[in-house]
């Protein structure tokens, strides 16, 4: 169990506030359980797995902290669902070191009273005090689907996304494709973000076809790719790359105005400079069906992170 020594000497205000939390928090323990996040390879939809489950030999896979738990709910009613969103904050009289450590492919997750949550952000330190608040959220319940306790439970052999992502995943000549939202903590140029709105997506075969092999349908997505890193030799060379693929292939067609090659204008105003943005945007038309064995075609050269190698 984390306790509340730190190996600095209390201060009169320390010692007061932490004989506080502990009459306040009852001596209250939560438990907190690492995950390991796991990447589909097909389609680069992201699940957090029990790290127990996916090694054994797990290093500190349950951590015990002693702190005092707050939470208060924001009910909010929006168009698909009702959701009580709960605002947690953790107060406790040590820093939880091995938050800090933790690699960006790993996750604790905090249990109290049925509620699942994570901490974003560290807030209020003073060091007089020494306490530490952590900030987060409770897990909403539509993302308790990415929340994984068994391997049961995890099809590694699926393709969850709809739409003509899976295509631009394999096409990672020139660099990593990730999904638009998906992008791994502090990834180095060169790398592309694949956005494809929900929006975007038509039909234009306006009634499916089935047989023995499944759904066919022919559709159109509007794709924004969002490029970090290449200069212009590259981006052409890159553009080039996707027309040789979708004559290659005939999984995919260029539709519409062709591609669209622009520059972006990503900042830092410490550094008074920008980045190496560029978007590639066109439409495309392609079988939802013929898109899910593209995909399954290519599996060995997809996202080049934290695939599902220990997952039967």
């Amino acid at each position: 169990m984390t306790t509340f020594n730190q190996g600095i000497p209390d201060s009169s205000l320390e010692a007061v506030l932490k004989s506080g939390l502990g009459i306040i928090s009852q001596e209250q323990v939560v438990t907190f359980k690492k995950y390991k996040r796991v990447i589909l390879p097909y389609d680069g939809f992201v699940f957090w797995v029990l790290a127990s489950l996916l090694d054994e030999n797990e290093v500190n896979p349950i951590l015990d902290v002693a702190g005092s738990f707050h939470y208060y709910s924001d009910q909010k009613q929006e168009l698909s669902s009702t959701i009580a969103y709960q605002n947690v904050i953790f107060t406790t009289g040590t820093q939880i070191a091995d938050f800090n450590i933790l690699q960006p492919e790993y996750m604790y997750l905090g249990e109290f009273q049925n509620l699942l949550f994570s901490f974003s952000s560290h807030k209020n330190y003073y060091q007089q005090a020494n306490l530490w608040h952590y900030e987060g959220q409770a897990v909403y319940p539509q993302m308790m689907s990415q929340i994984v306790d068994s391997l049961d439970i995890l099809n590694s052999k699926d393709i969850i996304v709809s739409n003509s992502l899976p295509i631009w995943i394999s096409l990672n000549q020139y660099a990593a494709i990730y999904p638009s939202y998906l992008v791994p903590e502090n990834v180095h140029p060169p790398y592309i973000a694949c956005h494809i709105d929900e929006t975007s997506t038509s039909i234009l075969q306006p009634i499916p076809l089935y047989n023995a092999e499944g759904t066919w349908q022919l559709m159109q997505d509007s794709v924004q790719l969002v490029v970090y890193g290449l200069n212009n030799t590259d981006i052409q060379n890159y553009v080039q790359y996707i027309i040789a693929q979708s004559w290659k292939n005939g999984c995919f067609g260029i539709i519409g105005d062709g591609i669209r090659v622009a520059d972006g204008k990503h900042i830092q105003s410490e550094l008074n400079t920008i980045a190496q943005q560029k978007f590639v945007e066109l439409d495309i038309s392609y079988n939802q069906h013929a898109v899910y064995n593209y995909a399954l075609e290519y599996i060995e050269s997809v996202l080049p992170v934290s695939l599902m190698e220990n997952v039967p």
